[in-house]
């Protein structure tokens, strides 16, 4: 399963993030990824056997090779070029402490209200993360090279 979700990862990274974005721009990339990590969110407490689970990983690998290029792609375009690299910095610095909170909070979900628990605040949470990009889209910055 691990080769499989990194496989995935390396194609859409690797070969397929630069058309997609030339294609669709990344504002609706991030939140097709979004949607995508929802849905493995969602799909991780319902799986029952292995082949849906091929299904799952798929969205949730996808989302995730999505998700940082496009987030950070936006967030490159949209700092001034004297501010950049300090606001790629704290971005960096967020997704690090991210990965830090995410377990401590994980934990005593998984503790308190069961292996289930953990995917459920994930969802939750990605369901923000695409509302906000879906604002974005709305109200946000153009897409350099999207077509409409």
């Amino acid at each position: 399963m691990f080769f499989y979700v990194g496989a995935v990862l390396t194609v859409i990274q690797g070969g397929l993030i630069h058309p997609l974005t030339k294609r669709f721009g990344e504002t609706r990339l991030l939140i097709v990824a979004s949607v995508l990590l929802l849905l493995g969110m969602i799909g991780v407490p319902l799986v029952t056997s292995v082949p849906p689970l091929f299904v799952i990983n798929l969205a949730f690998a996808g989302g995730m090779a999505l998700f940082g290029p496009s987030s950070n792609s936006l967030i490159s375009r949209e700092a001034g070029a004297d501010e950049r690299g300090g606001v790629l910095g704290v971005s960096q610095s967020t997704q690090s402490l991210a990965r830090v909170i995410g377990p401590l909070v994980a934990g005593p979900l998984f503790t308190e209200f069961g292996r289930n628990a953990p995917y459920w605040a994930g969802a939750v949470a990605m369901a923000i993360a695409a509302v906000l990009a879906y604002g974005l889209l709305r109200n946000g910055p153009a897409e350099a090279g999207a077509s409409s």
